[in-house]
């Protein structure tokens, strides 16, 4: 499978648990896996409903925090976003969602 076929795929996985949580008033954190575009990678991140959506709603990625490097250009932007989050923006205009090393299960 290609690197944007399994984008593809785990975005729709990744909107089916949104659903379930959504459909059953989970509040807590939940297991979403990576968007990058490794066809290898199948790590999972924690993140709440909300925090997912949010990453949605801005154009973003959820990606594991060791998916992160090298995935940019030259001009690569990473900030902390609400203390949890981090976002990043790179080449262009993408952007991606990474949960916090120190708050991922495993």
């Amino acid at each position: 499978m290609d690197g944007r076929r399994k984008t593809s795929l785990f975005r729709t996985v990744n909107d089916g648990i949104s659903e379930l949580l959504s459909r059953f008033g989970a509040t807590e954190q939940a297991e979403f896996f990576c968007e990058c575009s490794s066809a290898r990678c199948a790590r999972r991140v924690a993140l709440t409903r909300d925090e997912y959506e949010a990453i949605k709603a801005r154009g973003g990625f959820v990606l594991a925090p060791e998916c992160v490097e090298g995935s940019g250009g030259g001009d690569d932007e990473l900030r902390q976003d609400r203390g949890r989050l981090r976002s990043a923006r790179w080449g262009r205009g993408m952007s991606l969602g990474i949960a916090s090393p120190r708050l991922r299960r495993g």
